[in-house]
């Protein structure tokens, strides 16, 4: 299963007509009065970022055309508006409490830091935005805002790791951390999906230079994800005969405009294949080194990923499965009977209930190291002499449980049940000769309609009447509650 995504967007202000500002004459409309130099003006004009100034009465005195990208709004109108306006009404007290604290000379000896707000959109949309800024003399404020930012994109894949969002999502988040500094350049991030299958989210790219499609040749991500180390190739066309590239994907890569490339093997706990971030260049844009910010960055996103998904499995797999048997363990095999509830209505169950027969004395004279091999190789006896389908469940100590499939009858549960107290039955080998378990069982096969728990009830109370009668030997309800 393949992912591909492109930029909806573009980059950049849309359009060679658009309005801009006129900029100030030196020391106007800046805060902290004349500036040292008309360039500096000139470039916070030509900054990608949202620059602007406000004074003490929230009124915004200077804003750059960036805000065209980031508001949908020409710099002509903003300019004599609050603040206020633009500021999510949830945001608005904790950036009234920024200016009262800069008015009253908070900031005068430590500087303001990073924080997120939502800025209002020509549209009514709400962007997210990564705003810093710094005081003048005179309490006016300096504000650079950015979309996208990498305290924007950390803040919402917290929010998704914590959420427990789709492994899918997150890895975007991830591949944004690259495109929103440069994203004419090309992005790939190669992984395994939660079914295990290869994936490729890519950007700005063809299927052939991001994985999503096999080309004839070596490639730097295989040859990265291979070797464990990363690979850096500034000019592509050195790096094709005995290098990572071969000669199929350097012609792709010509042909869209590509010179080099970056490749980072990211660990994956669940895969040992791992995966892989790769960063197209172009002669236009940064080198590989260039690169390496966004990189890192992207690096340790998909690492937290990868890793979490990992250990949330693993507490998955532990709720679902007994650690020391690998059966069913009691809390998912009673979630199985309310679930069957549901799934088979009509349907009848037959249910086997297992208690080991002197299984005590093996932990009282052979110590419980010895009572935990048995136990496994009691489970490992029951799953092969279980009729085919059947669910094994252990429900604490010595006692197992066998949910049969679905329409099974009595004359079939008792010849299930027959066979585990054989297989039990066998000696088993230990590190100092062998010991010897029972089994006694109660079944119980319910009616068309009885409930699930209601059989398990029956079952067990069948199993104290093995028990009574001598043990190693099964007996079957003779009735079971409706439940």
């Amino acid at each position: 299963m393949w992912e591909r995504r492109f930029d909806p967007e573009g980059s950049g202000v849309e359009g060679s007509n658009a309005q801009q500002p006129t900029p100030p004459a030196r020391g106007e409309g800046v805060p902290g009065g004349a500036i040292d130099g008309p360039w500096l003006i000139d470039a916070l004009t030509e900054s990608s970022d949202l620059v602007f100034a406000f004074d003490t009465t929230t009124t915004i005195t200077w804003c750059n055309p960036a805000s065209i990208r980031v508001l949908g709004l020409r710099p002509d109108e903003v300019i004599g508006r609050s603040i206020a306006e633009f500021i999510h009404p949830d945001d608005l007290e904790r950036a009234a409490e920024v200016v009262g604290l800069s008015n009253a000379g908070a900031f005068d000896e430590m500087p303001i830091t990073p924080a997120l707000y939502r800025g209002r959109r020509l549209d009514g949309s709400w962007a997210n935005l990564d705003l810093n800024g710094s005081t003048g003399p005179d309490g006016s404020m300096l504000i650079i805002a950015r979309v996208g930012g990498d305290l924007v994109l950390t803040d919402r894949l917290l929010e998704a790791v914590t959420a427990g969002d789709d492994v899918a999502q997150q890895v975007s988040l991830v591949m944004e951390m690259g495109t929103w500094r440069h994203p004419k350049e090309g992005y790939a991030i190669i992984y395994c999906g939660d079914d295990g299958e290869r994936r490729s989210l890519s950007w700005n790219l063809p299927p052939e230079l991001s994985g999503e499609v096999a080309v004839s040749g070596p490639t730097p991500w295989d040859v990265a994800m291979a070797s464990d180390h990363e690979v850096a190739i500034d000019a592509i066309g050195d790096a094709v005969g005995d290098g990572p590239v071969g000669a199929e994907l350097a012609a792709v890569a010509e042909l869209h405009g590509f010179v080099g490339c970056l490749v980072s093997p990211i660990p994956d706990p669940d895969h040992p294949g791992g995966a892989g971030i790769v960063i197209w260049t172009t002669a236009s844009g940064p080198t590989s080194a260039g690169h390496r910010y966004a990189m890192g960055n992207m690096r340790r996103a998909l690492t937290l990923v990868l890793q979490l998904r990992s250990q949330v499995r693993a507490l998955e797999r532990a709720a679902r499965i007994d650690s020391l048997t690998g059966a069913t363990s009691r809390s998912r095999f009673l979630d199985l009977l309310h679930e069957l509830r549901t799934s088979a209505p009509g349907s009848r169950h037959a249910i086997l209930y297992i208690d080991l027969d002197g299984f005590k004395g093996v932990n009282d004279h052979l110590g419980h190291a010895a009572g935990d091999q048995v136990l496994q190789e009691m489970a490992a006896r029951i799953r092969e002499a279980a009729p085919d389908g059947a669910t094994i469940g252990r429900l604490g100590g010595d006692e197992f449980v066998v949910l049969c499939a679905v329409g099974t009858d009595e004359a079939q549960a008792c010849a299930a049940a027959q066979e585990i107290i054989d297989a039990v039955g066998r000696p088993v080998p230990i590190a100092d000769g062998h010991t010897t378990v029972g089994a006694s069982i109660g079944i119980a096969v319910g009616r068309p309609g009885d409930a699930p728990t209601a059989v398990l009830d029956a079952a067990d109370g069948a199993l104290l009447s093995a028990k009574a009668s001598g043990r190693g030997r099964w007996t079957i309800a003779a009735a079971n509650p409706r439940g």
